[in-house]
């Protein structure tokens, strides 16, 4: 294991991608660039809106495809490409590795930051590199070069790169056995072979180590015994058709990874102890998820591993919501370390939102065309994490009374005005909110009218919903009235902040 493996926790930042550059890919026909947090970048918004998009970018860049067809956009007449920003303070510490020093010619650095920019495009291009013709493909990954400012390719192939970086997708299509797998290039089988390297050191696997040779190649009754001579009778032909030739069965011990491969994951939930690819896809996806954090946790503890980049797709699928805010709750406790893409529908997930350290990304259509915009809003209120209403509204776009009654109350504590009706006038006096409203009073006789503002009005019709005097607000008016709110809150924030 390469040392700056070994040191790569002890960075202020380890190696994550900072941005991608998608062209003609999937949904997108033109150019878009998404920039991430180091961490837990959150994917929201519509169904069919792109949101796949990002992921699949991200594994066609790693790992590459030799069937382009799906990426292809139909409406592009140019070949797609997917260019990505590399960054990290380890970068530097890396290129010193003999292993990785053909990269030290591509390092720049933006603002202190050290960064590759690399593309990927199945798009064939040739170039002019040390002298000599070099075409660019698909099949690998070129780097920019600063001095030639071009692309180029410093390796020949793509292995060294895919080295560099750990992805561990979990998507809808998904197989488990992609990740609950005993095979070394597996999630499972990576877990496996590091406790594994400690095993062969046991005094249980150095007896097996005896057992073996004696069952199998020098005892009286070994297996070697027994075929000595079957194994005579076939050098004895091979000599006389060939010529001089020894032939041997070797019953060697093979390495302790050879018996590990023949494993499986069992799981009994109720009576019966089944495989795991027995199992439903609830259990199947519960317990993937438990192997990338035990993978994770494992690797921090080693500190022998390279960054990873998990990528999930609605991984709150057949959980319960108490489940969903813990496993959001994981997550988030991973991506101090590495960095994660989570695709989600759910509000739940999003409780451990922090605007520090994670970034929210939501897609939309307008007029049939994706669109990409960045919310920093969530997290509005200070020294609490996100309310199910504030996610809602600025995740999901669905405005709500709770989350109104929110805005409310932390202006109303901000503004200090006294009683409810001294906020009504407050908004009206000094923020300009008109009287829209008339609410009537049925706590008097006869009842009594009492101009209100919006907001007002709907804080009323929530928290007095026996009065029957008034009619109900619309879902037009609470959205116009919670925009209005967040507007005078974030006014009240600044001039806190301003205000030594």
């Amino acid at each position: 294991m390469s040392q700056w493996l070994r040191q790569a926790h002890h960075e202020e930042s380890i190696m994550y991608f900072k941005s991608l550059t998608i062209t003609n890919f999937k949904s997108f026909e033109d150019e878009r660039q998404v920039t991430f947090s180091k961490g837990l970048n959150y994917i929201v918004g519509d169904n069919n809106c792109g949101k796949s998009t990002i992921v699949d970018a991200l594994r066609y860049l790693a790992k590459g495809t030799r069937d382009t067809s799906a990426l292809q956009n139909k409406a592009a007449s140019e070949d797609f490409s997917v260019e990505a920003i590399i960054a990290g303070n380890d970068l530097p510490q890396i290129v010193e590795d003999k292993k990785y020093s053909k990269f030290k010619n591509y390092l720049l650095t933006d603002q202190g930051e050290p960064y590759f920019r690399l593309r990927r495009s199945p798009k064939i291009e040739e170039i002019e590199q040390n002298g000599k013709k070099v075409k660019l493909d698909g099949n690998k990954v070129p780097f920019w070069n600063p001095e030639t400012q071009q692309f180029e390719n410093p390796l020949g192939i793509d292995a060294l790169f895919k080295s560099l970086v750990d992805i561990v997708p979990v998507l809808a299509d998904t197989s488990t056995s992609d990740i609950v797998d005993f095979g070394s290039t597996k999630t499972l089988g990576k877990l496996i072979a590091a406790i594994s390297q400690k095993f062969q050191d046991t005094k249980g696997w150095k007896e097996f180590q005896k057992a073996h040779t004696e069952a199998f190649s020098d005892g009286e009754d070994s297996l070697s015994s027994m075929t000595a001579g079957t194994t005579s009778e076939i050098q004895e032909l091979v000599q006389k058709q060939y010529g001089p030739a020894e032939v041997r069965l070797d019953f060697t011990l093979p390495d302790a990874t050879t018996f590990i491969k023949g494993g499986q994951l069992l799981v009994t939930d109720g009576n019966y102890e089944t495989p795991l690819c027995d199992k439903g896809t609830g259990m199947q996806r519960a317990v993937t998820l438990a192997l990338i954090q035990v993978y994770s946790n494992m690797q921090h503890k080693t500190k022998e591993h390279a960054p990873l980049t998990l990528l999930l797709d609605e991984p709150e699928t057949w959980l319960h919501p108490r489940a969903q805010i813990q496993l959001g709750e994981a997550l988030a406790k991973i991506s101090e370390d590495e960095q994660l893409f989570l695709i989600t529908h759910s509000p739940y997930m999003l409780r451990s939102y922090r605007p520090a350290q994670h970034k929210l990304l939501i897609f939309s259509r307008e007029d049939t065309v994706p669109s990409i915009r960045y919310s920093d809003e969530l997290g509005l209120f200070a020294n609490q994490e996100p309310s199910l209403g504030e996610i809602t509204y600025f995740a999901f776009g669905i405005p709500s009374a709770e989350f109104h009654d929110e805005l409310w109350g932390e202006i109303h504590c901000l503004i200090d005005p006294g009683s409810e009706s001294g906020l009504n006038k407050a908004l009206n006096k000094k923020y300009g909110f008109d009287y829209k409203k008339t609410w009537i009073r049925d706590n008097t006789t006869p009842p009594t009218h009492e101009q209100a503002t919006l907001p007002y009005y709907i804080r009323s019709s929530s928290h007095h919903p026996e009065n029957r005097l008034n009619d109900r607000y619309t879902d037009e008016e609470l959205a116009e009235s919670t925009e209005s709110l967040i507007a005078v809150l974030k006014a009240l924030q600044s001039m806190q902040v301003s205000t030594p």
